[in-house]
């Protein structure tokens, strides 16, 4: 599994620092799915949306 897939699969199950730490490896990587997944529009996205760990990632996207 790609590791946007990962962390919001791990977002779902309330385990919120593994999914930042997935997230994080999305983003460093370059994961293709980064992109659709990080949006900040995305319905799976809202589990890590409050997250400042996640903002910076948005941020670094440049989807703030």
């Amino acid at each position: 599994m790609a590791p946007a897939e990962l962390a919001f699969a791990a977002a779902a199950v309330g385990m919120r620092d593994e999914a930042m730490r997935h997230s994080h490896e999305a983003f460093e990587i370059g994961d293709p799915f980064c992109r659709i997944h990080f949006s900040k529009y995305w319905p799976d996205s809202a589990r890590l949306r409050d997250d400042a760990r996640f903002q910076e990632i948005l941020l670094k996207f440049g989807l703030d």
